[in-house]
C-alpha cells in the first residue's frame, strides 16, 4: 500500500490506494502491462467520505503512475424551521405565551449558542434558517423581552423549590432532574440578557452577517399557498405591509 499525495483539500485524508494483482514485466514497453487483474480499491472509509474517487493508471519508463480525481456526488444542506402561530393575545397555557417562552428557551437560544461555540473555534457551519415573519414580529414585540425574563425566573424557583422537596421525600434522581432544569433557565436566561442584549433576532443577524448562516423566511402567517381559497389570501400571504 501506498499513500499518495498532500492531504486532501477540506481537511479530509490523505488518499491511499492498494494495487492487486500483476503490474508490469520487466521487458515491457512504455504502455504495456499485464493489467486484467488489477483491482484497486480505496483505503480508510474517512479519506473518500463524501466523494467518489476516480482512479487512473499509466506507465511512464515502466513504473506504475497512479492519478486520483476525487468527485463529489452530491451537496448536503442543513436548513432549520422555525415557527410559531401568534400566541401573545392568546394568555399563557396551554397555546399561549409559555409556547413562545419555552421556544425561545430550548430552541432559538441553543442554536445561537451552538453558533457562538462553532464562532469562537473559526468555524462557519453555513446552516440555512427559516424563521417565519410571524414568529420574527413577536421576538421582536416589546412585551416579549420582559415575559421571557419573568418565565425562565419562575422556572428557576420552581426547580430549586422541587430540588428541595425531593431531597426531603425522594427519589433523589428527580432532584438532580429538577438541577437539570434550573441549570438550563438560569443559562438561558444569562444569555438573553448579558449575551444577546434581550435581542434573540439580533443574535441570528449577526450569525447572517459573519457568514455563519442564512436567514430566509415564508410567506406572512405561514400560509400554505395552494390550499388557500382566494387570491387576495395569497397576496396577503406575500405582500404583507
Amino acid at each position: 500500500m501506498r499513500r499518495l499525495g498532500p492531504r486532501a483539500p477540506g481537511g479530509v485524508g490523505n488518499l491511499a490506494i492498494r494495487i492487486r494483482g500483476s503490474v508490469t514485466r520487466p521487458d515491457a514497453r512504455r504502455g504495456e502491462a499485464d493489467v486484467a487483474d488489477l483491482s484497486p480499491t480505496l483505503s480508510q472509509g474517512s479519506a473518500n467520505q463524501g466523494c467518489l474517487a476516480r482512479v487512473g493508471f499509466r506507465f511512464v519508463k515502466r513504473a506504475l503512475s497512479v492519478t486520483i480525481e476525487l468527485m463529489p456526488v452530491g451537496r448536503f444542506l442543513l436548513c432549520l424551521h422555525s415557527h410559531m402561530p401568534y400566541v401573545l393575545s392568546h394568555g399563557k397555557s396551554p397555546h399561549g405565551t409559555d409556547w413562545l417562552m419555552e421556544s425561545a428557551a430550548e430552541c432559538y437560544l441553543p442554536i445561537l449558542h451552538a453558533l457562538d461555540r462553532l464562532h469562537q473555534e473559526g468555524i462557519k457551519p453555513r446552516w440555512t434558517i427559516n424563521m417565519t415573519p410571524i414568529l420574527a414580529e413577536q421576538l421582536a414585540d416589546p412585551s416579549f423581552a420582559g415575559e421571557f425574563e419573568s418565565y425562565c425566573q419562575e422556572k428557576i424557583d420552581f426547580a430549586v423549590s422541587d430540588q428541595k422537596r425531593f431531597e426531603k421525600e425522594g427519589p433523589l434522581w428527580m432532584q438532580g432532574l429538577a438541577g437539570m432544569w434550573q441549570r438550563i433557565y438560569t443559562n438561558a436566561l444569562v444569555q438573553f440578557k448579558h449575551q444577546w442584549g434581550r435581542e434573540i433576532l439580533e443574535g441570528f443577524r449577526y450569525f447572517q452577517e459573519e457568514g455563519s448562516i442564512e436567514v430566509i423566511t415564508c410567506g406572512a402567517t405561514h400560509g400554505y399557498l395552494p390550499l388557500l381559497s382566494t387570491d387576495e389570501s395569497v397576496q396577503a400571504q406575500v405582500n404583507w405591509r
